[in-house]
């Protein structure tokens, strides 16, 4: 199984907020909750550093990505970018 995620701390993007930098997972285990849990955990990481804010950049083609942060929360900071 691959599991990956990296935070990263980006004042230049938007002070006092982080953002998953990459999350990764086998097509085969993403449909079992493996990444809501990988990203959870990259989530408890910012909050552990005393971030309030998270966020995501994803691309376009990124269909089943998008899903999961719509699914768990994630609104899109940009109109016209959905």
């Amino acid at each position: 199984m691959f599991l990956n995620a990296s935070v990263v701390e980006s004042e230049s993007l938007a002070p006092s907020s982080w953002y998953v930098n990459f999350l990764a997972m086998l097509p085969t285990y993403g449909a079992r909750g493996f990444t809501s849990h990988l990203l959870d955990h990259a989530e408890q990481q910012i909050m552990t550093a005393g971030i309030d804010e998270t966020n995501i950049i994803v691309a376009d083609t990124k269909v089943s990505a998008r899903r999961l942060y719509e699914h768990v929360g994630y609104q899109w900071a940009f109109a016209g970018e959905k």
